[in-house]
């Protein structure tokens, strides 16, 4: 099969499973009580997680209402003095990381962005690759849909593929409900991966193909 051909058969893939991820995640935050504790047993399993206690930089998207909330995750790195670092979408095809000011107010450094999803100001001070020397980095990812291997769909911008094609942080974990792990996730060789998934069930280590590890 030509090359032609098989992307253009993984992009009507991935355009499908966006549609029903989509679907699948409207009717579960329809139920409030559900989602809030989904979401703050992923959070507990995350602040326990070494990737997380050892992180000197966390990078991690502030959360839409139609994904897990970050919220908590966000204010305890501050808290436990960990540089935290939140995306800006800086124009179609570029997003770039900034780092949130634990000495002032969180909700006075965000603001709606283009897709209307929180992003840090522009006076915030901008993550350079080179900051990452010598220090432990790990990233929450999100994503429509993961599978237990790694692969990973967005909401198909590909701003996480482009950060990720300048910089590759070591952990890289997608911050989901059970709801969007799944058997397989159509992938072609652009799509970064992740090496971890965490949801309100535990911690799934993708290089072991879906053995739950110990949080």
């Amino acid at each position: 099969m030509c090359k032609s051909v098989l992307t253009h058969g993984i992009g009507a893939q991935k355009k499908l499973l966006r549609g029903q991820m989509q679907k699948t995640l409207k009717d579960l935050i329809s139920d409030d009580s559900k989602v809030r504790e989904a979401a703050k047993k992923a959070a507990e399993f995350f602040l326990d997680w070494k990737f997380y206690k050892e992180a000197d930089i966390l990078m991690a998207f502030v959360s839409s209402k139609e994904e897990i909330n970050t919220l908590r995750i966000l204010h305890e790195a501050l808290s436990d003095k960990k540089k935290v670092a939140v995306p800006r979408v800086i124009s179609d095809t570029r997003m770039d990381f900034f780092y949130l000011e634990r000495d002032k107010p969180f909700e006075d450094q965000l603001s709606p962005g283009i897709f209307g999803i929180l992003e840090p100001t522009e006076l915030l001070k901008r993550f350079e690759v080179s900051d990452a020397a010598g220090k432990k980095t790990t990233m929450l990812v999100p994503g429509l849909a993961f599978s237990k291997d790694g692969h990973r769909i967005g909401r198909g911008k590909g701003f996480y593929d482009g950060f990720f094609s300048r910089f590759l942080p070591p952990v890289r974990c997608g911050f989901c409900f059970d709801v969007q792990i799944i058997p397989e996730v159509p992938h072609d060789n652009f799509d970064a991966n992740v090496s971890h998934i965490i949801s309100e069930s535990g911690i799934i280590d993708c290089a072991d193909r879906g053995r739950d590890s110990e949080p």
